[in-house]
């Protein structure tokens, strides 16, 4: 088998050599525009970084709901008490020295935790409703807890729901780290 053999520059004699062009940068050459890139980058991050520290926080919310949705699938007399574990979990996560609370204690507490700015139009409003936790549904619920002859209806539970998913939605979660809090903190405490 033979090699294949270039041909000779005789060809290419009378050709004149083209020049390249410098690559243009695509970096900025002035300082200005390099600033503002930093400082545009560093707000992005700034606020990429306080989104994720808020879904962290916030990720019991989704674990929490995630529970409450399977609460549709257990039978009726457990669903109740499902409900009441479920919150029960989440106040005492937000606050661990509540977690002995029970009875009109446990229910003060939730609707203490509910967030006054969020309008209650998802929450039903019936003769068993009236505006929170500690009240007659929540009474009502409190005993179908611990004696098994009062048992809550299917619209009962509907509702016990509905309040339970907008609770968990709306309530006041755990605060986040804040350096003008911080710096304050620090300045009365050295004050």
């Amino acid at each position: 088998m033979s090699t294949h053999i270039p041909p000779s520059s005789y060809m290419l004699k009378n050709f004149a050599e083209i020049d390249v062009l410098p690559v243009v940068s695509w970096w900025p050459q002035t300082l200005g525009w390099q600033l503002l890139a930093l400082c545009l980058v560093l707000y992005a991050v700034f606020h990429l970084a306080k989104y994720l520290h808020f879904c962290w926080l916030n990720r019991y919310r989704k674990e929490a709901l995630s529970a409450l949705a399977g609460v549709g699938e257990l039978p009726t007399e457990q669903q109740a008490t499902r409900v009441f574990f479920v919150l029960k979990t989440v106040l005492a996560y937000l606050e661990p020295s509540m977690a002995k609370a029970s009875g009109h204690e446990f229910l003060g507490l939730l609707d203490e935790k509910l967030v006054a700015e969020h309008p209650s139009s998802t929450v039903p409003n019936n003769q068993f409703f009236d505006g929170g936790f500690n009240k007659p549904l929540g009474e009502r619920w409190q005993r179908s807890l611990f004696d098994s002859s009062q048992v809550l209806s299917e619209p009962q539970l509907s509702d016990l729901l509905l309040l339970s998913e907008h609770w968990l939605n709306h309530h006041q979660g755990p605060k986040a780290f804040s350096l003008r809090a911080f710096w304050r903190k620090q300045a009365a405490h050295h004050a």
